[in-house]
């Protein structure tokens, strides 16, 4: 048995010693059904037009990095080109 062998065979048995002493433990007791879940309909009311003229149908924020300083925000308006001022 070489050097180079023992190297391997000693990485596999600390590897497989790790898995064994490693636990991830449970973080919530939700567990998915096995069966498909139930679709949205199309004629739900959270799918209608907004109200108003040119109202923003579909808005979406993202964070801009991790510590959360920043954020992009964008929509889309149907009729015409919106603004760009964002109240809040």
């Amino acid at each position: 048995m070489g050097v180079f062998s023992f190297f391997v065979l000693l990485c596999l048995i600390l590897c497989a010693s790790s898995m064994l002493v490693c636990n991830g433990g449970i973080t919530s007791s939700f567990v998915r059904k096995i069966e498909p879940s139930i679709d949205m309909p199309f004629d739900s009311d959270v799918f209608r037009v907004p109200p108003g003229y040119n109202a923003p149908q579909q808005i979406h924020i993202t964070q801009g990095y991790q510590v959360g300083r920043a954020m992009i925000i964008s929509w889309v308006t149907v009729d015409e080109s919106g603004s760009n001022t964002v109240v809040y």
